[in-house]
């Protein structure tokens, strides 16, 4: 059954909310002052005059009827939310709360969905609005509505990027225009999905430039995360298996007695040695993969006793009856909360999952295509949606799926099951992206707080602090996968990965849980339901403390506050200080995932404060590309000196920048890179800030990055060591032969606004340079020729400076951002 249709249905009939006459962000604030008074609590978009958060009484009478309450509202305040005129909003879905309810809104332009245009009014119950969270952006520019590109086109050119793998049933492929906002543009899009690949973890969705036929991003939208004999809560916690009530089975009417109930179906991946078609890169290949069925039967009383659980057994029943008991304890308690349903019912949650690729040593096409060949274990768990059902009808059924791991049984472990189920609710609810985009360059926060919910709410349900205590123990003997009870800090203990970098979120909420108890579950759960899907700490620290302070107290809220502030989630400036023990890991994104140029900045950036009387800052670092993506890498670092940190900004597709100095890193040994900042003489005194950013496609994994000084004469050309050395100016040093800008720079207008950098003549007019080659980066007014470097050292460097020193704030990039990684639970 799917609930999706009921929702097209709602929004089909529903009056759209239309651009009144423009009221300023300032006139809309006061005129809620004057509702709210001194509890107003609002965020501001960075580099833009419309609110991200508001919190507080933020209407004066109470409504019965929200939906005509939240038109008013949204006419009234459109202009102070982002809502261009030529934009309508309709109501997505009304979620009940159990103290409440939160409407939720999509936007579209021409009838064709904004990707992230996004609003939710949270109401109380007795209809006074309080919080509104909103993903909207004005638009400087938007595409016509008429593709040049047909969907054919579109879908085969997701399928010609090398780690995009389909069904090879048509019917599983999928392709809608949609609005994808690139830096302050509205661009024309193909949303290519190819459809769920269980046996490699993939469900991929790419954007394609339905003009163009350009690929603007790509993302993995897999999170990898009557009677029964069940573990309570897992081997580790409750060694003793105990027998429990299914009581969201239905009763028996006859034989087979499966374990299919109204919300939760659970089956079992049996070998059946059994090939299923697959398209990858053009090519159609028959994988051997398991078969999802429903094999575990009710006995002769009707139950479900199984006995047979052993850690590395591959196809156990018993696995199949407790996924069916944990899914619906968790999905019972999400009821107590107000949660009504999933988009799609019953859900399916598969055990024993296992696959044909070895993950440690590669592909294997001979053992891929062979029904007789090896299934490896699979040391993960993950939910695993259909589709974009917030915009879309699903094609395919959303599923969670647990691993049959090397030395445990995933789906054993109660934790784990409570995690993924919980980034199902949160697919159905905020749809909390991956990652976006920010002044600071990339920002992991949407995806970082979809892990950290996962945590939290797992912790809530069992009361301990402890993630995956048994499967973790199968990954490493005598441990557990992660602890929430633990000091981290954002960005200090942040790396660039979701899991990881969910740490400071989720510890705070133990503390919080550990302080206050069960009064905090109910704050969190409203919160998060009623954020947009490009959320980030900032917006979810704010809409949590309404909520708290609304439903518990202000003593509670204030202690919550101070929590949040000792994590610095608050308002987290994303620079790690340097010039001590370097950070341990970072990781980068490359071209092929996120759909920038002439470089994709990176997740976090260094800072270090120098004192009187030194020569050079130095960064230096190791990489190796990785990711599932394949695809190579080029670090790229900037260089920023003075108070004011490295700030970035957006034109479409082309990443722009305030550094003084840009250079590609020089790679010093075997995946060993530096690059020194220096200038002719002694540098100042105060602060200066580096970023790693990467010209290449492919992830990049980074370790062991230091930002350090020291007063030793540097063995590399300086600013102001001669004529052809420049500042920066936020394009790069000027130390590329004048031939190479000048060619660049002042070519004809060709096309929709572009400069004439043809790629052949970019590449010869690089290597006549004495560069190794060059291509053409960017776009319209910023397409740019760039020059790649000597191997060994050297400089590369961008040709043809479009500006000088770009300051200012960020044009919010609207799109989440889009990470393509293993998830581990």
């Amino acid at each position: 059954m799917k609930t999706t249709a009921a929702v097209l249905a709602v929004l089909l009939a529903v009056a759209t909310i239309r651009n009144a006459p423009a009221d300023s962000p300032d006139e809309s604030l006061a005129e809620l002052r004057a509702i709210a008074g001194p509890q107003l609590s609002y965020l501001e978009a960075e580099g833009q005059p419309v609110l991200r958060f508001l919190a507080g009484r933020l209407t004066v009478a109470p409504a019965a009827d929200l939906r005509a309450a939240g038109r008013e509202f949204l006419a009234r305040h459109a202009a102070a939310l982002g809502l261009d005129a030529g934009t309508a909003l309709g109501v997505e879905r009304e979620l009940p709360l159990s103290s409440g309810a939160v409407l939720r809104y999509r936007a579209r332009i021409g009838g064709i969905p904004v990707v992230g245009g996004e609003v939710t009014l949270r109401f109380d119950r007795d209809g006074i609005l309080r919080v509104v969270n909103s993903g909207l952006q004005p638009f400087t520019r938007v595409d016509p509505p008429e593709p040049l590109l047909g969907s054919a086109a579109a879908a085969a050119t997701a399928l010609d990027l090398p780690h995009v793998a389909a069904p090879a049933d048509s019917d599983e492929l999928w392709a809608g225009l949609v609005y994808l906002p690139m830096g302050g543009e509205a661009r024309l899009a193909w949303q290519v999905e190819t459809g769920r690949v269980p046996a490699l973890l993939a469900n991929w969705v790419t954007w394609v430039d339905a003009r163009s036929g350009r690929v603007l991003a790509s993302r993995n939208r897999v999170w990898l995360d009557r009677l029964a004999t069940v573990f309570e809560q897992n081997p580790v916690m409750t060694p003793t298996a105990v027998q429990v009530t299914l009581d969201d089975l239905p009763p028996w009417t006859e034989d087979p007695y499966s374990l299919t109930g109204e919300l939760i179906l659970s089956r079992i991946c049996v070998d059946r040695h059994e090939l299923t078609p697959l398209t990858y890169m053009g090519f159609t290949l028959n994988v051997h993969i398991c078969t999802e069925a429903q094999v575990a039967q009710g006995d002769a009383a009707h139950d479900f006793l199984y006995t047979d659980n052993d850690d590395t057994a591959p196809e156990d029943l018993f696995a199949e009856a407790a996924m069916f008991y944990h899914a619906n304890k968790v999905y019972d308690f999400y009821r107590t909360l107000g949660f009504d349903r999933l988009n799609e019912v019953p859900l399916r949650a598969s055990v024993n999952f296992r696959i044909p690729v070895n993950l440690a040593t590669g592909f294997d096409v001979a053992n891929l295509t062979n029904p007789n060949g090896e299934l490896y274990p699979l040391d993960n768990a993950m939910f695993m949606p259909a589709g974009d059902s917030g915009m879309f009808i699903p094609r395919d059924s959303d599923s969670i799926v647990f691993g049959q791991g090397t030395r445990s049984d995933f789906s054993y472990d109660g934790d784990i099951v409570y995690h993924e189920f919980t980034h199902a609710v949160i697919d159905s609810t905020s749809g909390l992206e991956a990652a976006t985009i920010d002044d600071q360059g990339l920002d992991i926060g949407p995806g970082a707080l979809n892990e950290g919910y996962a945590d939290v709410f797992a912790m809530f349900l069992t009361g301990n602090s402890g993630m995956g205590e048994y499967a973790g123990a199968g990954l490493a003997p005598g441990g557990m996968i992660r602890t929430l009870e633990n000091d981290k800090r954002c960005p200090d203990d942040m790396i660039g990965e979701v899991h990881e970098d969910s740490q400071p979120w989720a510890s705070a909420a133990w503390e919080l849980y550990d302080l206050y108890g069960d009064p905090i579950v109910q704050p969190y759960y409203d919160a998060m339901v009623s954020l947009t899907s490009q959320a980030d700490f900032a917006v979810a620290v704010r809409d949590t403390l309404a909520e708290i302070e609304a439903q518990v107290d202000a003593a509670t809220a204030a202690g919550a506050q101070a929590e949040f502030e000792r994590r610095n989630i608050v308002g987290c400036v994303r620079a790690i200080e340097g010039g001590r023990a370097p950070h341990p890991q970072l990781i980068g994104e490359g071209t092929g995932s996120v759909g920038l140029g002439p470089y994709v900045p990176g997740y976090m950036m260094f800072h270090v404060a120098i004192p009187a009387g030194q020569r050079q800052v130095r960064l230096s670092f190791g990489a190796a590309a990785g990711g599932l993506m394949g695809g190579s890498i080029a670090p790229f670092v900037l260089f920023k000196k003075g108070t004011e940190r490295l700030r970035f900004t957006y034109a479409g597709t082309t990443v722009r920048d305030n550094s003084d100095l840009a250079i590609a890193a020089t790679e010093v040994a075997d995946g060993e890179y530096e690059a020194v900042y220096c200038e002719a003489g002694e540098l100042e005194a105060g602060d200066y800030w580096a970023m790693i950013a990467n010209t290449g496609s492919g992830q990049m994994q980074m370790q062991e990055i230091a930002l350090r000084y020291n007063d030793s004469t540097p063995d590399v050309p300086c600013i102001g060591d001669d004529p052809d050395a420049g500042d920066g100016g936020g394009d790069g040093p000027e130390d590329v032969p004048e031939e190479v800008a000048d060619a660049v720079g002042d070519g004809e207008a060709v096309g929709d606004g572009g400069l004439a950098c043809e790629p052949v003549d970019c590449a010869e007019r690089c290597r006549a340079a004495g560069r190794p080659g060059g291509e053409c980066r960017g776009e319209g007014a910023d397409l740019q020729c760039v020059c790649t470097s000597d191997e060994g050292g050297g400089c590369g460097c961008r040709a043809g400076r479009t500006s000088g020193a770009l300051g200012g704030l960020l044009l919010l990039l609207g799109t989440g951002v889009l990470l393509a990684r293993r998830r581990r639970s």
